[in-house]
């Protein structure tokens, strides 16, 4: 398996789009919905790779707050993970993480000292699980729901 650094063109742009199409289609996040082109322009992207097959992917950006937030001082850059997907039969592999890995490295090399995301994943206890226990990551903060009928 291997990352590479993606930039869009006309190989990567129908890849990315049709992964997050099968996204959209797994059901598996509440709202989400598939991208376009303009969703990633901008974005550091991150490709997963199994046998030159594109398997998963995690794009975002670096963000720089003008005011001070529990976490942080104002103007301190932090890199905000706006989606990481990895095809169902390609998960529990590892990929996820070495995408994670990947932005992580990258983000040191440059001085960013924080990554932030957020997640509407309808398996929390998973997503908790892998965030946390795998890759390291700290909770900052919970929203939750109760549909009442």
């Amino acid at each position: 398996m291997e990352v590479r650094v993606l930039t869009l063109n006309e190989e990567t742009i129908p890849v990315l789009l049709e992964m997050s199409l099968l996204w959209e289609k797994e059901d598996i996040t509440y709202g989400y919905v598939h991208n376009e082109v303009s969703h990633m322009e901008g974005r550091t992207i991150l490709g997963a790779y199994n046998n030159n097959k594109m398997v998963g992917y995690l794009f975002g950006k670096i963000e720089k707050p003008e005011r001070k937030n529990s976490i942080i001082d104002e103007n301190t850059a932090y890199f905000e993970i706006e989606e990481i997907y990895v095809l169902k039969h390609y998960r529990n592999q590892g990929i996820g993480r070495k995408l994670f890995e990947t932005i992580e490295a990258m983000m040191k090399e440059e001085g960013i000292e924080y990554i932030f995301l957020s997640t509407a994943t309808k398996d929390t206890s998973r997503i908790l699980n892998f965030y946390i226990n795998d890759v390291g990551m700290s909770t900052h903060s919970a929203r939750l729901f109760k549909k009442i009928q």
